[in-house]
């Protein structure tokens, strides 16, 4: 009768201490590592990889954190993760939320050797709580800059973003853009194929569409997840009768294909 031996399970080690911590306090980073090692054979863990970091600087340990979290996250099997403590493991929230969802997607366990669960759940309820209120702040920031006007992120074709003396971020006309994209509209108005269009600008059928359904250009704000328009605050390039003609336009020649 053969026994079959079972395989140790796969562990990294994350050791981490603060420069000021070993100088000051003895508490060396060998001495965490040595620790975490014979913890993982007394377990009989194999480790496949070693982390570990003297933080002279936060950036130092972040970009040791998120080295170790993508190894993780290439692994085919579920990794544990051994770290001397909970304080150890982590910095601030945003670092705990990243081990929270690959323990929930199952590509990991966490052990303290020397917290209990206990102190990790209250841990992760304190992430989660700082996740949500982070979440409620960027959906305030946003409805805030909507209700300005403010649009987020790149401008669209015709435009430019730009910082003004004081730091804060604008939109403006980029002349040789809204040039063209004026005449792009004189175009498609005069009854020309968007074919011959995007040939005559030598830009993609895409593109050209984006630009004559943009309400942008008439000084409005599409929001998608919203399903709504904004006004902006920024300079008009067309009235908004020449867009709503544009529409009305394509939405004729749409009509007309789904006819044939």
């Amino acid at each position: 009768m053969t026994s079959s031996k079972k395989c140790p399970q796969k562990a990294i080690i994350f050791a981490r201490v603060s420069s000021s911590t070993q100088r000051n306090e003895g508490y060396s980073l060998n001495t965490q590592v040595s620790r975490l090692q014979e913890y993982c054979r007394q377990k009989n863990l194999e480790i496949v990889k070693e982390f570990s970091v003297v933080e002279s600087s936060k950036t130092m340990g972040q970009k040791e954190f998120f080295r170790m979290i993508d190894f993780i996250k290439k692994q085919k099997t579920k990794m544990i993760l051994v770290c001397d403590s909970i304080d150890r493991m982590h910095r601030n929230f945003k670092e705990i939320s990243y081990i929270n969802e690959l323990i929930k997607s199952n590509k990991l366990e966490l052990i303290c050797i020397k917290n209990d669960n206990f102190l990790y759940q209250l841990n992760a309820l304190m992430s989660l709580r700082y996740s949500e209120n982070l979440s409620k702040k960027v959906k305030i920031v946003f409805q805030s800059k909507l209700q300005n006007g403010e649009w987020i992120g790149k401008a669209p074709f015709g435009y430019k973003n730009i910082t003004l003396e004081n730091g804060k971020k604008d939109i403006v006309l980029d002349e040789i853009q809204a040039s063209i994209v004026l005449e792009i509209l004189v175009s498609f108005l005069t009854g020309e194929k968007l074919n011959d269009i995007s040939k005559k600008f030598t830009l993609s059928r895409r593109v050209i569409l984006n630009i004559l359904k943009n309400p942008f250009y008439c000084g409005k704000m599409y929001i998608k997840k919203h399903d709504k328009f904004y006004p902006h605050k920024y300079e008009k390039l067309i009235p908004e009768e020449i867009f709503n003609k544009c529409q009305k336009i394509l939405q004729s020649k749409e009509r007309l294909i789904k006819k044939i």
